[in-house]
């Protein structure tokens, strides 16, 4: 009797433990997206006033300024169009529409659960716009909420650190009568000669000094 007391505990405390976990799983799960606008694979005609993204629960924002969501649209050569701003309003964040030419997009979205836990993903769509329809310039860069984008940077055009070659004699010519080498190298030739000369003159005046004049 006592064991069947026992037994009988347990099993009550296991199914107690179980209708506690399932009461806190569905809170503790992210938020999943219901709806898109546009839908994952959507050709768009018309610009909509708003992108959205619909979950099945209520977003949490904590600041009331949405830092932690994104909400970026991208084409393929990966400009980003809109002003960065999300607005969340329950389970709904949405950002002003604004797109470029005709052509495939990306939305880089990401949103915070109720659990607290951030959900990021990607949404592909194709851009067709009828005829009138509005065309924005896209950016290098993200566009941040409240900052007006700053002018494309611009290269200078530099000039060419390679110099043309020239016709001009340049100084490493050879030497010459009109460089300071050419005109040392002439100086030495000329003391060079006069030396020679002044030997040559010795030795003549020598050899006529030793030789004996003829006897009468």
């Amino acid at each position: 009797m006592i064991r069947s007391k026992k037994v009988a505990a347990v099993a009550a405390l296991l199914l107690a433990a179980g209708g506690v976990f399932a009461a806190s799983a569905p809170a503790s799960a992210h938020n999943f997206i219901v709806s898109t606008t546009p839908g994952d694979g959507a050709v768009l005609t018309t610009l909509p006033e708003r992108f959205e993204i619909t979950t099945n629960d209520a977003l949490l924002d904590v600041t009331g300024n949405a830092n932690a969501f994104v909400f970026d649209i991208i084409d393929t050569a990966g400009l980003y169009y809109g002003d960065g701003c999300v607005a969340v309003a329950g389970a709904t964040m949405a950002t002003d529409a604004a797109l470029g030419t005709a052509g495939d997009y990306t939305i880089a979205y990401q949103f915070v659960s109720a659990d607290g836990h951030s959900v990021s993903g990607e949404l592909a769509f194709t851009w067709d716009p009828a005829a009138g329809e509005p065309v924005s310039t896209g950016s290098a860069a993200a566009p941040e909420c409240g900052v007006e984008p700053g002018p494309e940077p611009t290269v200078e055009p530099t000039e060419d650190p390679t110099a043309e070659p020239s016709t001009e004699p340049s100084s490493s010519a050879e030497p010459g009568a009109g460089s300071p080498q050419g005109g040392l190298l002439d100086e030495l030739l000329w003391v060079g000669g006069a030396v020679a000369a002044v030997v040559v003159a010795v030795v003549l005046a020598l050899a006529l000094l030793r030789r004996r004049p003829p006897v009468e």
